[in-house]
């Protein structure tokens, strides 16, 4: 059984949140400010997303294996000194469902995004 709930639910939780946080955060509910909402939980969404995948392809390994070995060397602690060799790299702790949902959810956000600004720019 999944840990996450299903893609799609995921977004209209999303679209939910977005909703929320549109009437909790504006002083005035209009268009304009629904589409600074949206892309403000784009932009977050888009660097989460960012650093997900810089962390996924390896680039943190080195640094997270150079500190951990001078921690071990530097370290007074006999028993912790090859405890850095055990450990896994920062890359094989991505959760795998939260990457593949993420770019879904991005795609649509992206969607959403685009269409209220053709409304916005066609309408105004």
């Amino acid at each position: 059984m999944n840990k996450l709930p299903n893609k799609w639910i995921f977004l209209l939780l999303n679209y939910g949140m977005i909703t929320i946080l549109f009437l909790i955060f504006t002083t005035e509910y209009t268009l304009e400010h629904f589409i600074n909402i949206v892309f403000y939980v784009f932009l977050v969404c888009s660097i989460v997303m960012l650093f997900l995948y810089i962390k996924k392809g390896g680039f943190f390994d080195g640094l997270a294996f150079s500190f951990s070995r001078f921690k071990s060397v530097v370290s007074k602690d006999i028993s912790k000194i090859d405890s850095w060799k055990e450990k896994p790299p920062p890359s094989k702790k991505v959760n795998k469902k939260i990457y593949t949902i993420l770019p879904f959810q991005l795609l649509w956000q992206f969607i959403l995004l685009s269409v209220l600004l053709l409304i916005y720019y066609f309408t105004t």
